[in-house]
């Protein structure tokens, strides 16, 4: 996502968490659209750039992994500063809290 508008949009919608991350999530409403990406990495909770541009990448990788990417969802990633050093869990924690969004968005 690149405006503003777009992540007050998601911002406003359902989320789901755990200790390092809160996703929010909402449907898109354009025709054959991807879901699209928004990273939250605050400089109170991550001082340094080079972490938290670390953070988005690992982030946006998992992501790109994910199946999600084909359902059409707006996705925000405000990550907490919790967010733990090790990629494994953080790919794993990422993998769980997408397949949830996934089961929660094929039941409505």
């Amino acid at each position: 996502m690149l405006r503003k508008i777009g992540y007050k949009h998601v911002l406003c919608a359902a989320n789901i968490a755990d200790k390092q991350l809160k996703i929010f999530y909402s449907n898109n409403f354009f025709e054959n659209s991807r879901s699209r990406l928004g990273i939250i990495a605050s400089k109170k909770n991550f001082s340094k750039a080079v972490d938290r541009n670390r953070i988005k990448r690992l982030i946006r990788e998992a992501f790109r992994q994910h199946s999600i990417k084909t359902s059409g969802l707006d996705l925000v990633v405000l990550v907490k500063n919790a967010f733990s050093e090790d990629s494994k869990v953080n790919s794993f924690n990422l993998s769980v809290l997408f397949s949830q969004i996934e089961n929660k968005c094929a039941n409505l």
